[in-house]
């Protein structure tokens, strides 16, 4: 995850959280979900691409390459598993965990989020 910053990070997870499958995500849908411009989001469509984490051409859906798909998961994987722990064991309002998932998620250490899991997994709060 180092190559790629936070920020575009966060445009690699809307795409996936957006992702209808084989259909891709539009470039609309992960606009309004982040609150910005299409212009924003084809800008950062162009950089990842650059880096091989999306297929994407003017006027058609964007599309996760494997390498895209593989980190988009690891990121949501940690976004929920911190989301979880904050809402279900700490008892933290959703959209604070929510946010705070979404900052944290960029920095947490995989062994963390590996102890997260599975100690949500032992409470059967790993959904």
């Amino acid at each position: 995850m180092d190559e790629l910053s936070v920020p575009m990070q966060g445009y690699l997870e809307t795409v996936y959280e957006c992702s209808e499958g084989e259909l891709g995500a539009r470039v609309s849908d992960i606009a309004a979900r982040l609150n910005v411009s299409k212009a924003s989001v084809s800008d950062a469509m162009t950089v990842l691409a650059r880096h091989g984490m999306v297929e994407s051409s003017p006027y058609s859906r964007i599309h996760l390459t494997d390498q895209g798909l593989r980190l988009a998961e690891m990121i949501s994987l940690r976004h929920n598993a911190i989301e979880n722990l904050f809402t279900k064991v700490l008892g933290v309002r959703p959209s604070v965990a929510y946010a705070d998932a979404c900052a944290i998620e960029h920095i947490i250490s995989q062994e963390s989020v590996e102890k997260i899991s599975s100690y949500l997994k032992q409470l059967g709060l790993d959904k």
